[in-house]
């Protein structure tokens, strides 16, 4: 492990993608390594120093962590096992933290943002160094999403909450990665429905701010906002956008008393609504328990003719 950790910090800080077996005879593919680079020097396992040569590398290179990627070309199996490894290899070499950061961000960058392809090992690692973590939290919070958010403590999390807010209310960050929603419930915290009210109910706030507000309030569960959020699916002055996705969060968190509140939705009484978002989001909260068969029919929107024009034909 201690190798594969060696291998790991080279391919993922250089931007290798595989390691040359054979002898270097200058025909190594300039996106390899070369073996002989990875040996040399010593690596500790359980206290115990141990040299690196060839040998050792070629046994890691061995394992089930890496497959061939043609004729005297080894890569890793996954590409989250280099990923952590990398980061391992950091904390196993307690490399200071100046250093550590420098790996990740581009020099040229005045925002010292991280890399985008080395986002997965900033994120192993914040979650292995806590001063990592509060690092890369000033520029770059919604990396710490991949990290093991939910093990930091109270203030970090609230602290991370704030840093989204702040850097999509300054449109510094776009909602564009859904696989990021995915870890939002993390970030619960016993403050976070008073942090996220400003940004679900102020209209003064952009779109993207307000919508990633509601969205954690959803992943989170929080009912102590399901008042609010019902008056902003209600709401005919709120953007149609904000109030499609507060409806959603309504119908999924409230209690029975918020989701019999979107039953004017259902019946299509909510207003502009082009595509019946907002209806079929007040479906799903007062269907079947607060709306009849003969209600639920009377709601439902037949499709226009024209919409099928051109695509069916007798």
């Amino acid at each position: 492990m201690a190798v594969a950790a060696r291998i790991a910090g080279l391919t993922i800080f250089a931007n290798r993608s595989a390691v040359w077996t054979a002898p270097d005879l200058g025909d190594v593919p300039d996106a390899d390594v070369p073996i002989h680079q990875l040996s040399g020097g010593k690596e500790a396992t359980h206290g115990n120093n141990f040299e690196v040569g060839e040998a050792a590398v070629r046994e890691a290179l061995d394992t089930g962590l890496f497959s061939s990627r043609g004729t005297h070309r080894m890569g890793w199996a996954h590409q989250s096992y280099a990923e952590f490894l990398a980061a391992h290899y950091l904390v196993q070499h307690c490399m200071p933290l100046a250093q550590m950061v420098s790996l990740f961000v581009h020099p040229a960058d005045p925002e010292r943002k991280l890399v985008p392809q080395i986002h997965e090992t900033a994120a192993w690692l914040a979650g292995m160094v806590p001063a990592v973590f509060r690092e890369i939290m000033r520029t770059d919070p919604d990396v710490l999403l991949r990290s093991n958010v939910a093990t930091t403590d109270v203030r970090d999390r609230a602290a991370l909450v704030e840093n989204l807010l702040r850097l999509y209310d300054e449109e510094r960050l776009l909602d564009h990665d859904w696989s990021v929603r995915q870890h939002y419930r993390e970030l619960a915290h016993p403050g976070l429905a008073e942090q996220l009210r400003p940004y679900v109910c102020d209209m003064t706030k952009g779109m993207t701010v307000r919508g990633v507000a509601i969205d954690i309030a959803k992943a989170c569960m929080l009912q102590t906002l399901q008042h609010d959020l019902g008056d902003i699916a209600l709401d005919p002055s709120q953007p149609l956008p904000v109030r499609v996705n507060a409806a959603a969060a309504s119908s999924r968190i409230g209690n029975e008393e918020a989701k019999t509140r979107l039953k004017v939705l259902a019946q299509g009484e909510g207003g502009d609504d082009p595509d019946d978002e907002l209806k079929g989001w007040g479906l799903l909260a007062v269907w079947p328990e607060h709306l009849t068969a003969v209600e639920c029919f009377a709601c439902l929107t037949l499709p226009k003719r024209e919409d099928f024009v051109g695509t069916y034909q007798p």
